[in-house]
């Protein structure tokens, strides 16, 4: 059975292939030696086909992850892979297949699927890359995970509170996006460090998150921290970026929600260089861009520091960074120390 999974969320994606693997170890695997993960990225059809086809008849059944295929420098494996999955219609093993690269884009009135290519900028799929899409789309089950509207980001943030045992007002998470942005590995922190305080300030277990809340905890002091860092970087001061960036994880930051704000910056950062080279009026970017007053005074300030290639290779290292963090292959904390130093 294959389960297909994909769009750019990889939060809500990755929220969704944890409570597939839960229910199934619930269900069916409780010691979870059944349960197999593969990185997309290296993988061979070998690798695959070993792990979901199933060995005999009595075999305990698998739970298999599959993610990042399109990401694999072997070409040939989509083909391969498309074909294998033609003759596993009855396999009773469960295969999940998560692939962010494929994404939809609403041309003409109608979503086509696409995937990133050069500036970001949707490119369509090879033959071979729609050939596996409509294979996987075809499936048991298929979901697309895509960037949530305002309104959808608040309606999750309200989700999550509700998980953590509080409500969330609705000026509350309107601030915190603006606090934090939309990525949701960071903004569930947020939540989840929300939640602990109102929570203990409780009197009776009933609670809700305020925009008082927000703008007591959720202050400038990582956002700060994340424009110390940057200034580091732009005055090639690598030693006192990689102190900043101990500092926070000593104080009990998690390293996913710190190498998300550096990406944030970065990103924001080449935003604003990009629309400056251009010739917009620095007074015009506030609202062009989306950016918080305060953000987009200090961005400009350290902006000057950076060219748009140094700003593009760094986020290309970032994003590398954080595939690979995913995908079991280093702890944030330890690689992204070497890339700090490296830039």
């Amino acid at each position: 059975m294959i389960i297909f999974l994909y769009g750019p969320d990889d939060f809500r994606a990755r929220q969704k292939i944890t409570e597939l693997r839960q229910k199934f170890t619930k269900e069916i695997d409780p010691t979870g030696s059944s349960v197999i993960s593969i990185d997309g990225t290296k993988t061979t059809l070998k690798e695959v086909s070993d792990a979901y086809r199933p060995a005999s008849l009595f075999s305990k059944k698998r739970f298999i992850s599959l993610s990042g295929i399109m990401e694999n420098k072997r070409k040939e494996i989509i083909d391969e892979l498309e074909e294998f999955l033609k003759q596993e219609k009855d396999n009773e093993n469960i295969l999940v297949v998560y692939e962010e690269k494929f994404i939809e884009k609403k041309i003409a009135g109608k979503n086509l699927i696409m995937k990133p290519g050069p500036d970001d900028k949707a490119v369509p799929l090879n033959k071979s890359e729609k050939k596996l899409f409509d294979r996987l789309n075809a499936s048991h089950f298929a979901q697309f995970f895509g960037k949530l509207s305002p309104a959808d980001l608040q309606k999750t943030l309200a989700a999550l509170a509700k998980q953590n045992g509080v409500a969330l007002t609705l000026p509350a998470a309107q601030l915190l996006i603006r606090l934090v942005g939309s990525d949701l590995w960071p903004l569930s922190q947020e939540v989840a460090k929300l939640a602990a305080y109102v929570l203990a300030r409780s009197e009776n277990g009933e609670a809700a998150i305020s925009e008082k809340d927000v703008q007591s905890m959720v202050s400038q002091s990582v956002t700060d921290t994340i424009f110390a860092l940057t200034d580091a970087l732009g005055n090639r001061q690598s030693g006192l970026a990689l102190k900043l960036f101990q500092e926070q994880i000593e104080s009990g930051a998690h390293p996913h929600y710190l190498l998300t704000m550096i990406l944030w910056q970065f990103k924001t950062l080449a935003s604003v260089r990009q629309s400056l080279d251009s010739g917009q009026p620095a007074k015009d970017l506030a609202k062009s861009l989306g950016l918080h007053p305060y953000v987009l005074e200090k961005s400009i300030n350290q902006v000057r520091k950076f060219s748009l290639p140094v700003l593009t290779t760094a986020i290309n290292r970032f994003v590398e960074l954080d595939y690979k963090s995913k995908s079991g292959q280093g702890k944030i904390e330890e690689l992204l120390p070497v890339v700090l130093a490296s830039l």
